[in-house]
């Protein structure tokens, strides 16, 4: 017996693998599998994102398959059962949805749900046998899908309770109720998924070493996806036309890492080192400056649980309301100036951003390194983080479509720019204290206190974000004054010693 190496999702829960072959019994998640572990919040989210994808009206979803990833099964020996390796969170997810919607499909007044319910359970092989075909070993996942299912339960229960009743006052009124509509959409959407939902699909042998080594191999590939590898994943499913694609590989291609660097030829291994640097650049310096609008602390850049603050505005999946209004008269097609407190625009508007604002920070390291001397390591990170939000208000015009060289020369001849950067990195080096001659407020300038001095996130109130609230690059230094003179940071530093200290730093600077 042989199973495919793609399969649709119902093929999977149903053990057909859509071919005659397999006449397999069983899938058993064994106990040396970490338990399963999805929240209610992770299974909505996977369904959200095939609506927002897939979804066309009512009960209706576009008939082409959505991508589920991959799964891995061995064969068990001596028995007709698969060991489920990898899978099992999407999986059983499936199957809990499965359970609760067909069962609440069964004895529905409802003809079109006991409908769907019927159809859910005929793309499963009938009768209900789905229900049998998971054996889960670890004891755990069996308290944890408990507990699931009954939040769902719960869910679909205070629907139905605070469903609409027909109006008393006219009998011949009648409303399909919104637990009704929940249900229908709910049950249409995994009769969709189960359908035109696919995975790619290993097989191992029986061999116990051959699981042992397919688990090894996962753990040395090295870390989990990256903040970055997720948001290319997402953007561009976003993006059907060969043109649009061969942008955003030109754009990723600009600091995508490689593993093999060639050591057979100098220029090609210069290359490749600016690649990397340009990456380090970017997960850096501009996936903070883009979190910078949602207050995300910027030491929590590599945060995957961050990724949904850089999805995007897309409208809702049903195109009928306000905003879907608004963003259909806007050609984003066209949007080739971005700006750090715009909403993000998902596909190759976020591969454009990511560019632009790449472009910004290498022009801006590039300055810093050169010009700027700092007492600590963290003002390094958020004097970038501050120009970057100044180039990204008062750059000359004319110049954000050029390269990164273009940029860096005219921020080398704009006086303005410079008086800035000085001004902000004097602040910074106000805040640590390394001698008597070179005072500072605190001897040891900690992440927290940083963060709270600068306002960091508060949006209408950061210092960060100060270009954004200021009219021209004049008054914009005037406020970064104003705001970082020891009368006005007294309200943030309170202790008399570290603010003396302060007042010693600033007042020095100023003679200088």
């Amino acid at each position: 017996m042989s199973i495919p190496s793609k399969s649709s999702v119902a093929g999977v829960l149903n053990l057909s693998f859509n071919s005659k072959d397999c006449e397999y019994k069983h899938i058993v998640i064994p106990d040396f599998q970490r338990p399963y572990c999805w929240s209610m919040d992770d299974i909505q989210k996977i369904l959200d994102d095939v609506d927002d994808l897939r979804f066309i009206d009512g009960t209706m979803y576009r008939k082409d398959e959505y991508y589920f990833g991959s799964i891995c099964l061995r064969k068990q020996e001596d028995t007709l059962n698969l060991q489920l390796l990898d899978g099992q969170q999407r999986l059983t997810s499936f199957v809990i949805m499965a359970q609760i919607l067909f069962e609440r499909s069964k004895d529905n007044k409802n003809e079109e749900i006991r409908r769907l319910g019927a159809d859910l359970d005929r793309l499963l092989g009938g009768e209900e046998k789905w229900k049998k075909i998971f054996i889960y070993e670890q004891p755990g996942t069996i308290i944890h899908i408990k507990e699931i299912y009954s939040q769902f339960q719960r869910h679909y229960e205070l629907l139905e309770a605070e469903s609409l009743s027909p109006n008393e006052n006219n009998e011949h009124f009648e409303r399909t109720s919104i637990y009704e509509l929940t249900l229908k959409r709910d049950l249409a959407r995994l009769c969709y998924i189960f359908k035109y939902g696919c995975f790619a699909v290993t097989y191992l042998g029986p061999s116990i070493q051959e699981a042992e080594q397919f688990f090894q191999g996962e753990n040395n590939r090295g870390l989990p996806m990256s903040m970055l590898d997720i948001l290319k994943a997402y953007h561009m499913r976003f993006e059907d036309k060969s043109e649009k694609l061969k942008e955003i590989q030109e754009i990723w291609a600009e600091f995508n890492l490689q593993e093999d660097l060639p050591d057979q030829n100098e220029k090609e291994y210069s290359a490749i080192e600016e690649k990397q640097k340009q990456h380090w650049l970017v997960t850096q310096y501009v996936i903070p400056a883009l979190l910078l609008s949602s207050g995300i602390e910027p030491w929590d850049r590599d945060d995957v649980k961050n990724v949904d603050k850089l999805r995007g505005i897309m409208g809702t999946h049903r195109h009928d309301r306000l905003v879907d209004e608004k963003l259909s008269k806007l050609d984003k097609s066209e949007i080739v100036v971005f700006d750090l407190l715009d909403p993000i625009n998902p596909g190759l508007n976020f591969f454009r951003m990511l560019n632009q604002y790449r472009k910004i920070a290498t022009s801006i390291k590039k300055f810093v390194d050169k010009h700027i001397k700092l007492k600590f390591n963290d003002a390094e990170f958020i004097l970038v983080l501050a120009l970057i939000a100044w180039v990204d208000r008062f750059l000359k015009s004319g110049l954000i479509e050029k390269d990164s060289s273009a940029i860096s020369k005219a921020l080398e001849e704009d006086l303005e720019f410079r008086s800035y950067a000085q001004t902000f990195a004097r602040f910074l080096n106000c805040l640590k204290n390394k001698s008597e001659q070179d005072p500072g407020a605190f001897n040891r300038v900690r992440r927290v206190r940083l963060l709270s001095l600068l306002n960091y996130t508060q949006r209408g109130k950061s210092l960060i974000l100060l270009p954004h609230r200021t009219s021209s690059p004049a008054a914009c230094k005037r406020e970064l004054i104003r705001m970082t003179t020891p009368e006005t940071i007294s309200q943030k530093i309170w202790q008399s010693t570290p603010l003396e200290r302060y007042c010693n730093a600033y007042n020095l600077i100023k003679k200088v």
